[in-house]
């Protein structure tokens, strides 16, 4: 119905101001999107519609949601932390290449 696509366009756009700053893990997202009056169905509905794609960082962190722009980004601009230095989990280098935007 008409009504029903414009309360998933709405919240297409309050899920991209929730992420506008990068990834968030899925129960502040959904805490944000409750405060804005969104019900689960229809944030599940925007996740799909931004092709949104629940991923966990490491075993120990929960489900983290990012625009899919954002989560290439965040993969190369993230500072290795102090107990990873340079090398990712596989070993390998990590990626540090030119910030695209």
């Amino acid at each position: 119905s008409y009504e029903e696509k414009t309360h998933i366009e709405w919240a297409v756009e309050i899920l991209k101001l929730i992420l506008a700053e990068g990834p968030k893990s899925a129960a502040e997202v959904k805490k944000e999107a409750t405060q804005a009056g969104l019900t689960d169905k229809t944030l599940r509905r925007a996740r799909e519609k931004l092709g949104i794609k629940p991923r966990k960082r490491d075993f120990k962190s929960g489900w983290m949601w990012s625009l899919p722009h954002h989560e290439d980004a965040q993969e190369s601009q993230d500072a290795p932390s102090k107990n990873e230095g340079n090398l990712g989990g596989n070993g390998h280098l990590r990626h540090t290449g030119p910030e695209t935007l």
